[in-house]
């Protein structure tokens, strides 16, 4: 049984995460650590990565280097998603990366993030999600938003759309207590964004949801002390919920947010941005109930990878004379 490791450099979250693998479609996370970076800090002006989000990058890069020093790993895979996707400076960041920790990183594209999204949510929620029914994902993170459609196991529609928490933040969320003509103007961005969809995602769908914004929203739906990735998994996040917890959020202070149960510290402006989105997706798209899946991008890289490098390919038949 192989052990695989991915580390997940996110907009405003690095993740790392190690696991045996059981299967194409399985396995069993062993080590997970995770660190709030802010990458993506000042980036929706500024469209670089400063330097002291590179310090902070690094230093957390450099713990979870030694905490894989734990483990007989037998691949490792460092994926980089939308702010060093979109940075200007991405050459100059990923070397600095490169110097001070060895690690070489992979930049995935909005697709391929997708793709990566619907593997590690579809281990989540099962085989009794995959029939001839469309299911819906979504993967709302700190620099882009990903929408992904599928019938089977395989994605049908993927969409990665300028949808991010951070940037969001920066944009409309500065002020504290919250002003509602901002919270309005980034109403209006979300939809007028949405509304750029060519092909809209079918209202039939099963709507699934993954990514810090959505399981924070369980956690807090079900006021938990400490996050349970089990409890989390499948849970039916209703969108009256969201909502609700939207209107709540929106009126506190920064600092009334900071007590609420289930929301880890640090979540306590991107939330609010997070919520608006998942909220304004549900609306438009006709959706009651969101599923949650703790997995995400980091557990479908890891699956990904064990098919590539550890899986046998099916031999191809020949005709024969």
């Amino acid at each position: 049984m192989p052990t695989l490791a991915t580390i997940d450099m996110g907009t405003n979250t690095f993740q790392l995460l190690v696991a045996e693998v059981i299967s194409s479609h399985a396995l069993r996370r062993i080590g997970r650590e995770r660190r709030m970076v802010r990458l993506g800090e000042g980036f929706s002006t500024e469209k670089r990565i400063r330097p002291e989000a590179t310090e902070r990058a690094i230093a957390a890069l450099i713990d979870f280097r030694s905490t894989l020093a734990r483990f007989a790993v037998d691949d490792l895979s460092v994926i980089a998603t939308s702010a060093v996707r979109d940075t200007v400076n991405q050459t100059k960041f990923l070397a600095a990366v490169k110097q001070a920790t060895g690690f070489d990183v992979q930049v995935l594209t909005g697709e391929e993030e997708a793709r990566c999204t619907f593997t590690g949510v579809q281990m989540v929620m099962g085989n009794g999600w995959v029939s001839a029914e469309p299911m819906a994902v979504i993967d709302i993170g700190g620099g882009s938003t990903e929408l992904i459609v599928a019938k089977g196991t395989e994605p049908t529609w993927i969409e990665s759309l300028p949808l991010g928490v951070v940037p969001l933040a920066e944009t409309y969320l500065a002020d504290d207590p919250l002003s509602p003509a901002a919270l309005a103007r980034m109403g209006k961005e979300i939809d007028a964004t949405l509304a750029t969809l060519v092909h809209p995602p079918p209202p039939q769908c099963r709507f699934a949801g993954t990514a810090g914004t959505i399981t924070t929203l369980a956690a807090m739906a079900q006021r938990m002390s400490s996050y349970t990735a089990e409890e989390i998994n499948r849970y039916p996040l209703s969108r009256d919920f969201v909502a609700q917890t939207f209107a709540r959020l929106s009126s506190m202070t920064r600092a009334a947010r900071r007590f609420q149960a289930g929301l880890e510290s640090g979540r306590e402006d991107i939330l609010v941005a997070g919520s608006l989105i998942l909220l304004r997706v549900m609306q438009r798209f006709g959706w009651t109930t969101v599923h949650v899946s703790d997995a995400g991008v980091r557990e479908g890289r890891l699956l990904q990878r064990y098919r590539e490098c550890f899986v046998a390919p099916t031999p191809t038949s020949t005709n024969r004379r």
